[in-house]
């Protein structure tokens, strides 16, 4: 094959190829500018500069043949008297890159499947210059954020680490993308999404799917004028569920001896829906209601809950709600009338469902993946890599940036 061919493929415009030089260990091209080229200046395009001398540059390409392939050529550098000195435009790689730009291509789109431990060891980079390589081309490819024809939004947090540290997550329930990713989950952090996104983003948001947390509504309060807060089903429930799991610790503490080898190991069986029940869960669970008179009522109560979100009209799940609180108000319980007094204090936002049925379940999705990504990428300390890596856990596409 000849050195045009070769040069063709490679693409080396303005540029031609030297010479070749193969060793056990790699291979070398070595390539120079082609004279017939005119220079001129890489910022202003002006041909009025003069040739201010070159530096050698060594630059990692893609393997052949299973050897490692180096670019070796001096690049001209140009003084401007407007813009002063400059190193002329290469084509096939990045101003100070120490590898060309298929090859940071190839490694970033690896990237998105391999840790960078294993794409480091596969092609003998530093941990850093893999990291930095992906970075680069994720910075590149999320610069702007996707906030067009944003209507509908899920918000909900996610530990990082141990030492609530936490990460804020807003999601677009309707594509079901990240959107945003902030540190901390105080009231600032999702302020500071609002304020990216304008006074006019704000307005068209219709409605904002969340957990009952003082600072996230109080954000969207402030800056969401026609927003309907919808407070998550899955989280209310979640959270009634730690109530039966408390109230069964304290029945347990009060109960006979005879009674708490029937209470011990109950957990499960009271929080779970009953067809998931097997015969012999059933027949405990059975037992287990017929002794203890609260545990029995917060199990009712648990059933009548879930059926708040199952109705058509609005008027209906408001009557329902009210009368469960109710209920749950009369019963001597502490820890279930706390529960039902939260409920009466944010029973607009929990019935606001009925204008918009939607929950956090998209974002509960998103934060189990990024938890995987967390393990995989565990060992980094960089939130801004971290948050680029979260977004593109979206984009199932191998194509090249």
């Amino acid at each position: 094959m000849s050195y045009y061919k070769i040069q063709q493929w490679f693409g080396f415009f303005k540029y031609k190829i030297d010479d070749i030089r193969i060793s056990y260990k790699g291979l070398n091209i070595i390539i120079q500018r082609t004279p017939k080229e005119k220079l001129v200046c890489p910022v202003c395009k002006s041909s009025k500069i003069r040739f201010y001398g070159a530096v050698p540059r060594v630059l990692r390409d893609l393997s052949i043949s299973n050897r490692i392939a180096h670019i070796l050529f001096h690049q001209n550098r140009i003084y401007c008297s407007q813009c002063g000195v400059h190193r002329e435009r290469i084509s096939f790689a990045d101003r100070h890159a120490r590898h060309t730009r298929r090859f940071e291509r190839f490694i970033f789109s690896l990237c998105h499947y391999m840790t960078i431990s294993d794409v480091s060891r596969i092609f003998k980079l530093s941990w850093d210059e893999v990291k930095n390589i992906d970075m680069k081309y994720l910075g590149r490819r999320y610069k702007r954020p996707p906030f067009k024809n944003l209507r509908i939004i899920g918000v909900d947090e996610i530990a990082l680490k141990k030492g609530h540290t936490y990460l804020t997550i807003v999601v677009n329930l309707e594509k079901g993308e990240v959107i945003y990713v902030g540190k901390g989950r105080k009231q600032k952090t999702l302020e500071t999404f609002f304020y990216s996104l304008g006074p006019t983003r704000c307005r068209r948001i219709k409605a904002i799917a969340m957990d009952i947390w003082s600072p996230y509504i109080s954000a969207a309060q402030n800056l969401l004028p026609k927003a309907k807060i919808v407070f998550d089903k899955f989280h209310i429930l979640s959270s009634f569920g730690r109530v039966i799991d408390t109230i069964r610790r304290n029945e347990y503490t009060l109960a006979l001896k005879e009674d708490r080898e029937i209470i011990k190991g109950s957990r499960y069986l009271l929080l779970k829906n009953k067809p998931d029940l097997s015969h012999n869960q059933k027949l405990h669970l059975a037992k287990l209601l017929s002794i203890n008179f609260n545990l029995n009522l917060v199990y009712i109560l648990k059933d009548d809950l879930h059926q708040l979100w199952k109705y058509d009209d609005k008027e209906e799940a408001e009557n329902h709600l009210n009368l469960w609180i109710q209920k749950a108000l009369e019963t001597k319980i502490p820890v279930l009338r706390t529960f039902a007094e939260t409920l009466e204090r944010y029973k607009n936002g929990i019935l606001n469902y009925y204008y918009y049925r939607i929950t956090t379940a998209k974002v509960e999705g998103i934060n189990n993946k990024i938890k995987v990504l967390k393990r995989k990428v565990y060992g980094f300390g960089d939130l801004v890599y971290f948050a680029l890596k979260i977004f593109d856990l979206h984009n199932i596409e191998f194509g090249f940036v």
